[in-house]
């Protein structure tokens, strides 16, 4: 019955939280210094596509959400496919929705609970779906099981073959970056898109590590290096920048 339901929640996996196609348009693109990959303009050519092509086409397109078919989009919705085999994930987007505020609600339901809006997602959930209250919660825990299970999954990949085709010039490329940025989350790091923050990995000294992001690229690559000496934190990938003078 669930899979008939046009409006679902789709929880994100936790080890991906933060990673998405919105989040790297918005991100800032000094971020690439951390995982080698020095490119700059791989983030900057995104943002404008995410911004002016995407989000603003999409949005203009469509008088009303493209789920409930009833209120005015303001979001754009990235549609992922969480899918596992064996202690593997493959987080794959599968396409791009102009949605409403309360579908999008629906969708991050884990979201909406942290912001004190469970009620409005469970009645809006209802009520689009025209389903009873029962129904309705058993679906919202079976969601939250199914994430609770994918969140123990630590190997996860991403797979951009939706935006490779419409995109090619630059649809590997971030996919590569994806990837490697949920690497660098695995190692303890987390970042925004402003800053950067690590977590000393052994209780009880787990403090953070913050760091601006909108510094040069050679002074913020030693900076995070220096850091994480410092709190014996291991970081995968540096740029040769950083190791001059580090050695």
């Amino acid at each position: 019955m669930s899979n008939e339901l046009k409006l679902k929640p789709r929880l994100v996996p936790k080890p991906l939280w933060w990673l998405s196609l919105a989040g790297l348009a918005r991100m800032d693109p000094y971020i690439l210094d951390l995982i080698g990959l020095q490119d700059y303009s791989v983030i900057e050519q995104w943002s404008r596509i995410w911004f002016e092509e995407i989000r603003k086409d999409m949005l203009s397109k469509h008088d009303v959400c493209e789920i409930c078919k009833v209120n005015k989009p303001k979001i754009i919705d990235e549609d992922w496919e969480y899918t596992i085999k064996e202690d593997k994930g493959v987080a794959r987007l599968i396409g791009l929705r102009a949605i409403c505020d309360l579908c999008n609600l629906v969708v991050h339901f884990g979201y909406a609970c942290t912001q004190g809006k469970e009620k409005i997602a469970f009645s809006w959930f209802k009520k689009i779906n025209k389903v009873p209250s029962e129904l309705a919660k058993e679906t919202i825990k079976n969601a939250f099981r199914i994430w609770k299970i994918q969140s123990e999954i630590k190997n996860w990949c991403f797979s951009l073959d939706y935006i490779r085709k419409l995109y090619p010039e630059i649809g590997e490329k971030l996919e590569v970056i994806l990837n490697k940025l949920y690497e660098l989350k695995m190692n303890n790091f987390d970042f925004d898109s402003s800053f950067l923050w690590c977590m000393h990995p052994v209780p009880p000294e787990r403090k953070q590590i913050i760091i601006n992001l909108s510094k040069h690229p050679t002074e913020l690559a030693k900076d995070i290096i220096n850091e994480c000496k410092r709190y014996n934190v291991c970081l995968l990938y540096t740029s040769d920048a950083a190791d001059d003078g580090e050695s």
